[in-house]
């Protein structure tokens, strides 16, 4: 009962987060990937820097290995040429106990970095209680065009690995060895797990099927007929964060010639939730991701495709299935994956999608929430810890650092008009539309002990001063 009770809370709050007028998704900027790779030989995926926040984007191609930052501003290009060119080398290889020891569950990966020379630069293992499957790995670079490290991408069943799910992985070793981050692939999205972390069952095409399948023993729990044409499918997830079903997008041929998208939708049982086609023919559909608000909370499908035939388009469906919105790009031809965009604090903002012209030139576009500054007023007596901007509508945090002598009194928030915002008593605030401005009021600190030392010195130089006093007056009457 108190499950229960819990739940509805929760969703009442998500409701309630949720009934305000939600913002729209903005174009931010394209810019041009590849001219000559297929859109299937593009692989994409996050960049972070030493700090572990995001800043920018990794894409692999026929054309090599490029970097892009936050505003799609590209760092650097390295063709094939250049790679083949480097004086180091990764090989990557599946390692059980009987080939090292100290391999941790069925299987990990061992990891080595070689010179020119074959010379060995490192060598580490890599995995957890589970089994580690090598897919590939490339080279990286830092913004100064120099060899700075290696990306894996590679699959696990492990449990254990700190703060990511079984599941795919990309991971980043520098030239020293040194594993710097490691995080979920944006493709790991055909899971379904258990209380424990593990992998319970995923999706998987089975010839004209869509199947789920549990892991133990690889057997089928059910099949669905697939879209016929240009299939792509995930795993579903609800308002709270929890694998609900499967979501499946492609492209149906109808009479007349008529190529139109559809959207489908079944539960974890298997059962019919929703199919919805396009609302019009030359409208096709090639991948969906689970859409989030403003606020990074989930509450519908995201679908990337061709609007007429002739135009980029996005659109975006509620949990139900119904068509709420349309974004087209008329400077592209077609939108084929879409995948979470983050800020440089690693706060949800968007998507970035990537897409091709009629010349077949790849696009990596990027649609953002709007976003306003946060400025902060400078005081010598503490410094205002925020983010720099916020999207209305979020709720941000404040903490201040007080110099030592003071204590804080309040945190005041104004908008640009100069009203003040409500502040909670943890810090925290709603995110209006347009500028703010957060200053604090600070009081010096009193020490009540060295008051009472003061008043303490400040009696015995006054009873000093009186008894001095008395024996004046009595020497004074002495000598009368």
């Amino acid at each position: 009962m108190k499950k229960r009770l819990f739940v509805l809370g929760m969703m009442f709050f998500l409701l309630f987060l949720v009934d305000v007028k939600a913002l729209q998704l903005e174009h931010f900027k394209d810019s041009v990937v590849d001219g000559d790779s297929s859109i299937d030989d593009v692989f994409i995926t996050y960049s972070y820097d030493s700090a572990l926040n995001n800043d920018g984007y990794y894409l692999m191609s026929t054309q090599g290995v490029t970097k892009y930052d936050l505003a799609l501003n590209r760092i650097y290009l390295k063709s094939n040429d250049d790679i083949n060119d480097l004086s180091y080398s990764m090989e990557v290889t599946e390692v059980d106990k009987t080939v090292n020891t100290n391999v941790k569950g069925s299987t990990d990966l061992l990891i080595v970095l070689k010179d020119a020379n074959d010379k060995i630069i490192f060598e580490k293992l890599f995995g957890g209680n589970g089994e580690e499957n090598e897919f590939f790995s490339f080279p990286t670079f830092n913004n100064d065009g120099d060899l700075d490290g290696y990306v894996i991408r590679l699959a696990t069943t492990s449990n254990d690995l700190n703060g990511v799910k079984a599941g795919y992985l990309v991971i980043k070793y520098d030239l020293d060895g040194n594993l710097l981050w490691q995080h979920n692939d944006i493709y790991n999205d055909i899971f379904v797990y258990d209380n424990m972390g593990n992998i319970e069952s995923l999706f998987i095409k089975n010839g004209d099927n869509i199947s789920r399948k549990r892991v133990e023993g690889f057997v089928d729990l059910w099949s669905v007929p697939k879209v016929p044409y240009n299939v792509f499918y995930r795993t579903s997830y609800n308002k709270l964060g929890n694998a609900d079903g499967l979501i499946m997008t492609g492209v149906y041929i109808y009479s007349m010639g008529c190529e139109q998208g559809k959207i489908v939708k079944y539960d974890l049982d298997g059962n019919n939730v929703f199919e919805t086609k396009a609302d019009s023919c030359g409208n096709d559909y090639y991948n969906v991701v689970n859409f989030k608000n403003e606020k990074g909370i989930i509450d519908g499908y995201l679908v990337s495709g061709t609007i007429q035939n002739s135009k980029a388009g996005l659109f975006r469906y509620d949990l139900d299935g119904n068509l709420i919105e349309k974004i087209s790009n008329d400077s592209i031809t077609s939108y084929y994956y879409a995948m979470e965009s983050f800020n440089e604090n690693n706060k949800f903002n968007g998507y970035v999608v990537l897409g091709k012209d009629a010349n077949n030139k790849i696009f990596i576009s990027k649609y953002i929430y709007p976003s306003f500054e946060i400025k902060t007023d400078f005081s010598d007596f503490g410094t205002i810890n925020v983010d720099k901007d916020a999207i209305p509508g979020t709720l941000v945090r404040v903490s201040v650092v007080v110099k030592e002598g003071y204590s804080l009194d309040r945190i005041i928030v104004k908008d640009e008009s100069g009203e003040e915002i409500k502040v909670n008593s943890d810090g925290t605030f709603i995110m209006p539309e347009g500028k703010i401005t957060v200053s604090a009021i600070y009081k010096r600190i009193t020490n009540p002990d060295t008051v009472s030392a003061a008043y303490m010195v400040l009696g015995i130089v006054l009873l000093i001063a009186v008894g001095s006093l008395i024996v004046i007056r009595q020497n004074n009457k002495k000598n009368d």
